[in-house]
């Protein structure tokens, strides 16, 4: 799949280039080309200032003579690569989003992390089991780098953190802090434990966090799928303890991004 040329100035993208564009849009296409699509400013710049390749920009043209995307080309380090424009009209129908920002970043992905890399890790490591949903899988990784966690871990059928929604809920936090995607849980587990990591499964039946007395220096706690919760896998572990939050009568759970981002506050007090 190429994208990159040497011309800075926007011309029209070729109906090649838009149907490998749309491509980026399933995890199948991702992986298959090993690139990302970044949708909105705010995105493209965290993906410039993390140092990935940038493989092509397409542009809204009301927004080519606009300041964001001025000051967006005087940021970047990463070229040569391609500036393309489509009228507003067409644009929209080329993003993901109902309502777009005006910009589409093509990048390269980051090598892929191994469990391995908790090795290194200290603090409190938040692992996301089976989380299906990219909006709640983005929010928790946001909460997470928001709210002090050394990492994030994901297991195998958690959403892509490369899906444009798991990207734009996440607020560019999977840039800063280390992360390790769709790994096995048994595989997580035993790396964890053999690295003196507590485990944690955030459980509504679990013991109140707020009276647990001594915090693991390295700890990691796991937040389950949205309708099974934490996987058995997590219960087998030795020493691996049930921990929740209270909650007012009639609520049964939170959303996972609530519940990273509650657990989170909770341990820091």
């Amino acid at each position: 799949m190429e994208f990159c040329h040497n011309s800075m100035l926007p011309i029209p993208p070729s109906k090649a280039w838009l149907a490998r564009l749309s491509k980026l849009d399933t995890r199948k296409g991702r992986e298959e080309e090993n690139l990302f699509l970044a949708e909105g400013w705010k995105i493209v710049r965290e993906c410039f200032e993390a140092g990935l390749g940038c493989q092509g920009l397409l542009v809204s043209e009301p927004e080519v003579e606009g300041d964001d995307l001025k000051e967006l080309l005087v940021a970047s380090k990463s070229g040569p690569y391609e500036i393309f424009t489509l009228p507003e009209s067409q644009f929209q129908k080329a993003a993901t989003t109902r309502n777009p920002q005006g910009i589409l970043g093509v990048f390269d992905r980051p090598p892929r992390q191994s469990p391995e890399v908790l090795k290194e890790i200290h603090g409190v490591v938040v692992v996301l089991d089976a989380v299906q949903d990219p909006g709640n899988v983005g929010t928790a990784i946001r909460c997470a780098a928001g709210l002090g966690a050394s990492a994030v871990a994901l297991t195998e059928g958690c959403a892509d953190v490369w899906n444009p929604k798991t990207l734009r809920a996440s607020a560019g936090a999977l840039f800063r802090l280390p992360y390790v995607p769709s790994v096995p849980s048994e595989l997580l587990g035993k790396t964890l434990a053999a690295n003196g990591f507590a485990v944690w499964i955030a459980d509504a039946e679990g013991a109140p966090v707020g009276e647990v007395e001594t915090i693991p220096q390295r700890l990691a706690i796991v937040f389950g799928n949205e309708s099974r919760g934490a996987g058995r896998t997590w219960e087998r572990l030795a020493d691996a303890k049930k921990v929740g939050l209270p909650l007012a009568r009639g609520v049964e759970s939170l959303n996972v991004g609530a519940a990273v981002a509650a657990m989170l506050a909770a341990l820091a007090k």
